[in-house]
């Protein structure tokens, strides 16, 4: 928001949405049924948009720099570096997928589902 209104401090964009997603929050289950349907349908059109903008990029829209699929073996190809940066990255994956898999796991060997996994 900065970008496009510099002179709004960032606490006031940050109060606002606050805000906002709380009103969302707190109001009936119809009103906040449609106001995902809408959120959602804002997401869909951004990632249709993006990968028309991806696939116009490709195929030299732009007039600038050729991006195609040769630059995948140009400049060392694929693992330019080797496999080590592929490896070291594994780590942050599994880490990040780590935490959300237990608790699946948790829940579905639990014998009492609900005493197993309710918040403490």
């Amino acid at each position: 928001m900065q970008y496009w209104l510099p002179d709004v401090p960032t606490w006031v964009w940050a109060a606002a949405f606050f805000l906002i997603i709380n009103a969302v929050n707190l109001v009936n289950v119809r009103l906040y049924g449609e106001a995902e349907f809408w959120f959602a349908l804002i997401k869909v059109l951004a990632i249709i948009g993006m990968i028309a903008f991806g696939l116009w990029m490709l195929f030299g829209g732009h007039g600038g720099s050729k991006a195609g699929f040769d630059n995948l073996w140009k400049h060392g190809g694929f693992l330019a570096t080797g496999w080590h940066g592929l490896i070291l990255s594994l780590a942050v994956i599994m880490f990040s997928f780590g935490g959300l898999e237990l608790i699946g796991i948790t829940a579905a060997e639990a014998q009492t589902r609900k005493r197993a996994s309710r918040k403490r």
